[in-house]
């Protein structure tokens, strides 16, 4: 059923826009850089996303967080040590992990640096370092990772759900993959795809990590490309489409347990063309 702007809350912030060559990376250690994308800094609402980047053979030393977090591979390899569990990610395979569990992230090339995104079920994304001792051992590729603990979810074995055509999405981690108060996935649009105007009851996070998407919020229309990432209120209405001659792709994330979609009539997430039409 479709609804109307009318029937549901709008939420009085408006989308964010924030893309990587505007900001300055913050260095948590030696050869490992924080770009924040979306969080308390942009009046984002229970969600922080973020791109991590490790030089080669630059590792990131153990910590913990007070928030659930999420890390998705973009680019290279990681061995992710969860206390004494090792999980060696390819690109777009994932590692959930719980609060309060250690976390060391190693990238083991000595040619090419690696790149995650990061999504944590805080605005705020604070971590603390930890002195433990742990000797990790390499878990095997099938691993789950540790029930309580950490959840691995590989690209390869992720159900693929065509929600538009040729718009194709698999879920990375959500409540019902053991990651309370987030969800996100990995989203393809073949040229020309879109979901139809929509909207949702928490913050949305949309990083573009192949490609170049069109978004439209509200009738305010973006171009993102290049890891840029938006950040969509809750109650704001909008959609993504994929107007190039190339497949674009996009890793979203969600401040809540399961996905959910509130479709709209179009004229809820471009009010001018509805105008256009009606006159």
């Amino acid at each position: 059923m479709t609804a109307s702007s009318a029937d549901l809350h709008t939420d009085d912030r408006a989308e964010v826009i924030e893309r990587p060559e505007s900001l300055r990376p913050v260095m948590l250690v030696p050869g490992v850089e924080f770009l924040p994308m979306a969080g308390v800094h942009n009046t984002a609402r229970g969600l922080s996303t973020a791109i991590l980047m490790l030089a080669p053979g630059a590792s990131m030393p153990y910590h913990a967080r007070l928030s659930a977090s999420a890390l998705v591979l973009l680019e290279g390899e990681v061995d992710a040590d969860v206390e004494d569990r090792r999980h060696r990610l390819a690109p777009l395979d994932t590692v959930a992990v719980l609060p309060s569990r250690s976390l060391r992230l190693t990238n083991p090339s000595a040619a090419s640096r690696a790149v995650l995104h990061l999504a944590v079920t805080s605005e705020v994304s604070e971590l603390t370092w930890v002195n433990g001792r742990f000797a990790p051992i390499e878990q095997p590729p099938d691993s789950p990772g540790l029930e309580g603990s950490e959840r691995v979810v590989r690209r390869a074995d992720a159900p693929v759900t065509e929600l538009a055509p040729h718009a194709r999405f698999q879920d990375l981690y959500n409540a019902a993959l053991g990651t309370l108060g987030l969800c996100g996935g990995y989203g393809v649009f073949a040229p020309g795809a879109r979901l139809p105007c929509h909207r949702h009851e928490f913050d949305e996070s949309i990083t573009i990590v192949q490609g170049t998407a069109t978004c439209l919020v509200e009738g305010r229309r973006h171009e993102l490309s290049g890891l840029a990432t938006a950040l969509v209120p809750r109650g704001r209405c909008h959609y993504f489409i994929n107007r190039t001659d190339r497949p674009m792709a996009m890793i979203w994330v969600y401040a809540a347990d399961m996905p959910d979609r509130i479709v709209m009539d179009e004229s809820a997430c471009d009010p001018e063309k509805a105008q256009a039409v009606a006159r």
